[in-house]
């Protein structure tokens, strides 16, 4: 019984470092790629997964899907620039990946409960 609940151990301990290493993986790929369009089909080939099984993975692993991830990565990414920067809101969103103008600033209000430039204001009004 004893070597049975170890091996059993080192098997879930196995499974558990495999996830870590492929959500590594998956979060460094994004992270260096995010600026262009990522196909969940790429995402799920640079893990080895098949496309439904990676959504799945990455949800239960994330709480969260790979494409609200990415999104969120994007905006994090935008956030940071319109503060530091004087580059035009449309610049910025291409720059980290959106390529749709509407969607962008749905998802930006969404999360943000402002518009870009609303927020670049307040930044800057708070900041001097």
């Amino acid at each position: 019984r004893d070597l049975h609940s170890t091996s059993r151990r080192q098997r879930q301990m196995c499974i558990r470092d495999r996830t870590q290493t492929r959500l590594d993986t998956i979060l460094t790929y994004t992270q260096e790629n995010y600026q262009r369009p990522i196909t969940l089909k790429e995402a799920a080939d640079v893990v080895s997964l098949q496309p439904e099984y990676f959504c799945r993975f990455f949800r239960q692993n994330m709480e969260t899907t790979y494409l609200e991830y990415l999104n969120s990565y994007r905006l994090s990414r935008i956030y940071r620039d319109l503060i530091a920067t004087d580059l035009p809101v449309g610049t910025l969103a291409e720059k980290h990946g959106f390529t749709n103008d509407k969607l962008f600033h749905r998802l930006f209000r969404e999360r943000f409960h402002t518009t870009p430039l609303q927020l670049r204001k307040a930044a800057r009004e708070k900041g001097s």
